[in-house]
């Protein structure tokens, strides 16, 4: 049984995260040989950058999901791991 409400949070951070390899982060469109249109996705592990952040990120919560004994590391990493989430964004 879930005992606190960050538990769900965190897993649906989690979740999300790991959704991202699996579906694309970005889908745009760019003009390409003799301006024919492109399309370009962005998927997670398209990218050896965002891989390893994105699985920071996973790492990261899926630690803190388990670290529900020990309230301030788990605030902590939950923290560094949405750091980690804004660098993913920028």
């Amino acid at each position: 049984m879930i005992q606190r409400q960050q538990t769900l949070w965190l897993l649906l951070a989690v979740a999300c995260s790991v959704l991202s390899f699996l579906y694309p982060v970005y889908t745009g469109v760019r003009p390409g040989d003799n301006n024919i249109p492109m399309v370009d996705e962005v998927m997670a592990g398209s990218n050896f950058f965002l891989l390893v952040l994105t699985g920071a990120a996973v790492l990261a919560g899926a630690i803190a999901i388990f670290l529900f004994k020990d309230r301030k590391t788990q605030v902590k990493l939950s923290l560094a791991g949405v750091m980690i989430a804004v660098i993913l964004l920028i």
